[in-house]
């Protein structure tokens, strides 16, 4: 239990290193690295949530309205401080706007980059990698209910989430709490949980490794720009799906195969915090690439910022929200 935990963690910490190099700028690797990473980086969220769930929590529904009430309070504080951090800059930089912060306002109780207009961006406050939190909180609830009442139709009910969640896709614009992406991120809280029971990573081989990893890169090749927050599935909904799924298998076994080493199974850790800097790591960007230009530097100086404080950062912010 304890080896697993460290590696699902490990998971959770590279991939957020993934997302904030992901925002630190688009030209570093290329586009095609791009699709590549956009592919998983945020499922993979997903997939470990469904690795390490204890079916002793669908005995009581305690378990799900304490989970709903940390991460809504955890969102609704960082909404504030993000909110009053960009409204400061923009007052230091004399561009001040109350539309843009009426619209930051509005971004926050919907939690989507847009509604039905393209061009009026209501997450555009430095808090958009936000609306990752009200759409786990759907999907968490979700499948805490669909476990609860239909524990023995698994497959079943992936394959309806998976078909819900297409036809959702087509949707235009943005419905709020990510309502219209909760289907296909819960159906990956599903497929985490049954690569933990069926004990996959630990069986998986090299030969199905080289398999994989083939198989994604092109896929990769093939597949066009991915961003789940706008509901952009890239080439197409199916065919994103599939990668993700090679994505997050191939990305938690190798999180498995590091965490046999020391250095990696200390550094572990860090992956606890994921929850704070997703939501703060875009200021400490902002700042970090003000100073310094280049973005791969950037991005290396702001991870390791990032990461140092995020101890600290989650000790504080308990105190202060509970």
């Amino acid at each position: 239990m304890n080896k697993r935990i460290e590696f699902i963690d490990l998971t959770k910490l590279l991939a957020i290193i993934l997302i904030v190099f992901s925002h630190t700028g688009n030209s570093i690797f290329g586009d095609k690295f791009n699709i590549l990473i956009n592919s998983f980086y945020i499922t993979i969220f997903f997939v470990c949530t469904g690795y390490t769930f204890n079916t002793n929590k669908l005995s009581n529904y305690t378990n799900l309205f304490d989970t709903i009430k940390k991460i809504i309070k955890y969102y609704l504080f960082y909404s504030i401080i993000i909110l009053l951090f960009y409204s400061f800059l923009m007052f230091i930089k004399g561009n001040f706007t109350f539309e843009i912060i009426k619209n930051g306002i509005i971004g926050i109780f919907y939690s989507r980059y847009y509604l039905w207009n393209r061009d009026v961006v209501i997450m555009g406050i430095g808090n958009a990698p936000m609306w990752f939190m009200t759409c786990y909180i759907l999907s968490y609830s979700l499948f805490f209910i669909l476990k609860k009442n239909f524990k023995n139709n698994d497959l079943i009910i992936s394959i309806i989430l998976i078909i819900i969640g297409f036809f959702l896709s087509l949707l235009e614009g943005l419905l709020p709490w990510s309502i219209d992406t909760v289907p296909f991120m819960t159906f990956f809280i599903y497929f985490g949980y049954y690569i933990q029971r069926k004990n996959i990573i630990n069986n998986t081989n090299i030969i199905s490794v080289i398999v994989m990893i083939i198989s994604f890169l092109v896929l990769a090749y093939f597949n066009t720009p991915i961003n789940l927050s706008i509901k952009l599935y890239g080439l197409n909904y199916f065919y994103t799906l599939v990668m993700s799924i090679i994505g997050c298998i191939l990305f938690i076994y190798i999180s498995y195969i590091l965490c046999k080493f020391k250095a990696f199974n200390k550094i572990s850790m860090f992956g606890r915090y994921t929850l704070d800097i997703m939501c703060y790591h875009l200021m400490v960007l902002f700042i970090i690439k003000i100073i310094i230009p280049n973005d791969l530097i950037a991005f290396l100086v702001s991870i390791i910022i990032i990461i140092g404080i995020s101890k600290y950062v989650n000790a504080i912010i308990k105190k202060i929200v509970g």
